[in-house]
């Protein structure tokens, strides 16, 4: 049994906030007895959905998204306006843009951390995973980017 939940760190410098979902592995017993926690597992972003992960041959695969990230940027103090004076000497800017990225992770024998293997990172930079399914050794993601159309 494997357990998502998210997580965000805050970086202090810059006033923002970085997603990342943690995993938990828990081995499930037949006797119905307490369950026993296995292993650990940390990636950037958030999932989608329970599809977005998947166990093959002992191998686990994630697909998350990042998203846009704002931070509160040092400026010199000499240049601050009305505007950007939210907190002192910064202005708020975009700090990244989303992007979605797909890790592979490997089970340790014992329990622990899950070992990256390796991490496919920038794809759809702009937009946010709609759709994942894992498929044998094949990842099929669909990115797409919300665009706020306006008419007169």
């Amino acid at each position: 049994l494997i357990v998502a939940g998210r997580g965000y760190y805050r970086d202090t410098f810059t006033r923002s906030w970085a997603e990342s979902t943690y995993f938990l592995s828990y081995k499930l017993h037949d006797d119905g007895s307490t369950p026993t926690g296995l292993v650990i597992g940390k990636t950037p972003g958030y999932l989608l959905n329970q599809f977005s992960m998947d166990e093959y041959k002992g191998y686990f695969r994630v697909a998350t998204t990042e998203r846009t990230r704002w931070a509160c940027i040092p400026v010199d103090p000499g240049t601050v306006s009305r505007r950007t004076h939210h907190w002192p000497h910064c202005s708020w800017e975009r700090a990244s843009e989303s992007k979605s990225q797909l890790a592979v992770m490997k089970f340790p024998q014992e329990s622990g951390e899950m070992e990256l293997i390796n991490v496919i990172d920038n794809l759809g930079v702009t937009e946010e995973i709609k759709s994942v399914r894992f498929l044998d050794d094949k990842a099929y993601l669909v990115t797409f980017m919300r665009v706020r159309s306006s008419f007169v």
